[in-house]
């Protein structure tokens, strides 16, 4: 009986790994119902959207303790309207909406410099490096969601092997890129790790429903933030080394004080951001990891 306990505690040990402590800070932009962050560079200036009640998505900025719409007289202010990255050199990146379609666009220098990828209606624009390496998603002639990359005025499309979509959402400085894949339409699907090398890995945290997982950040450590959705429907985040994907041990588990919530963006400092919803609506957070004690 001991021998079998002991195993058990070993196989427990496995599976349910360790939980990560953080302190978090709510952020609401003034007056809006929905406030959702959702990038996040190494100077913590941070950039989302915004839904004001009764109102359209606005993209804007929060920095030095100062919450900005961005473009507010431009297509950004004007239209509906997303920021999802913002790099270190102060490029955000993100989405508009017109008579026409959805936008991917690149903010730089004050100026909004609109990306669509040929013949599609639908781009979104995910990221831009440091390097000006440009990543997002499509839909294609086929009605499938695709991935991109834009560099040096070149576009190449990405799919996860045997994808039915594919969804890239961040890259780092060294170019590894994570995101989501999914076998079939209206599925959380996988999340998935292209190394700069060209290697392509699923991810799926240990204990996770199939169809349940995506990675959404990925610093410069390559530490990658990721989620799943547990039986009961609630997400769960978790962190994972991208060299230890393979090992269950090596995942480690983040508990909000709020349900549901969802990360969005990890620095290289393992602050993260992202949003949750309670009765009064949606709110930005800020995630700071607490040191560890000596």
């Amino acid at each position: 009986m001991k021998a079998l306990a002991a195993a058990l505690m070993l196989v427990m040990g496995v599976v349910m790994t360790c939980s990560a402590q953080y302190n978090f800070t709510t952020v609401d932009y003034p007056g809006a119902s929905i406030t959702r962050l959702v990038g996040i560079n190494d100077h913590l200036e941070i950039v989302g959207n915004y839904t004001l009640p009764g109102g359209v998505r606005h993209a804007f900025i929060y920095a030095k303790g100062q919450l900005s719409p961005l473009d507010p007289n431009g297509i950004l202010g004007t239209h509906t309207s997303a920021a999802n990255q913002i790099n270190n050199r102060g490029d955000i990146s993100g989405w508009y909406v017109d008579g026409s379609g959805r936008h991917g666009y690149v903010l730089k220098d004050g100026v909004v410099n609109t990306i669509n990828y040929p013949g599609a209606s639908f781009t979104q624009v995910n990221g831009v490096t440091d390097t000006e390496i440009v990543i997002g998603h499509f839909i294609g002639s086929d009605g499938h969601f695709h991935g991109f990359i834009l560099q040096d005025g070149s576009f190449k499309q990405l799919d996860f092997p045997g994808a039915n979509d594919t969804f890239p959402f961040y890259m780092n400085a060294r170019g590894d890129l994570v995101g989501e894949w999914t076998p079939f339409s209206g599925v959380a699907g996988h999340g998935f790790l292209l190394t700069k090398d060209g290697q392509w890995t699923s991810i799926d945290a240990p204990g996770a429903p199939d169809n349940s997982t995506l990675a959404i950040g990925v610093n410069d450590h390559d530490q990658v933030l990721g989620e799943f959705f547990q039986q009961n429907g609630q997400p769960r985040a978790f962190l994972v080394d991208a060299s230890k994907l393979q090992s269950l041990g090596a995942f480690v588990f983040v508990d909000f004080p709020w349900q549901p919530s969802f990360p969005e963006t990890i620095n290289d400092v393992g602050v993260f951001v992202g949003f949750y919803a309670d009765a009064t609506g949606t709110h930005g957070f800020v995630a700071k990891p607490v040191p560890a004690a000596n």
